[in-house]
């Protein structure tokens, strides 16, 4: 089992949303964490885009973490229908990227993820 201590490293990404606030006030009473988002609202926020590999590789690979949590999405149903590819970027390979990472480092990845089924006929082929 997986367990967290005063000096466990925890890294969350899309952490700028309500969410991310109680994640980050959860962990950051027990341990050290480094909360990013693309959307710098909150001063403890730094930036860190889950859709961009190369970037997210370093910053991972700076801190090391021991744990990756990964709350990073478009949320909204029409924004997405309305932004297929935007979504596809961000809601799967920014996970994508992050599981990815997690492997090579070998460190644990939690995700959050909607209750919402889309249609993935007309995302873009890899």
């Amino acid at each position: 089992m997986f367990e967290l201590n005063k000096n466990s490293k925890v890294f969350v990404m899309g952490a700028g949303g309500m969410l991310g606030d109680a994640v980050y006030d959860l962990f950051s009473k027990h341990t050290s964490v480094k909360a990013t988002d693309i959307d710098l609202n909150e001063p403890w926020l730094e930036y860190a885009d889950v859709r961009d590999y190369n970037a997210l590789f370093t910053t991972i690979s700076h801190y090391k973490p021991d744990i990756l949590i990964n709350l990073a999405a478009l949320t909204s149903l029409e924004h997405c229908e309305l932004n297929p590819e935007e979504a596809w970027a961000t809601n799967a390979l920014g996970q994508e990227n992050i599981g990815l990472i997690g492997n090579q480092f070998d460190i644990p990845v939690v995700y959050i993820s909607t209750a919402g089924i889309f249609d993935v006929s007309e995302l873009p082929k890899r």
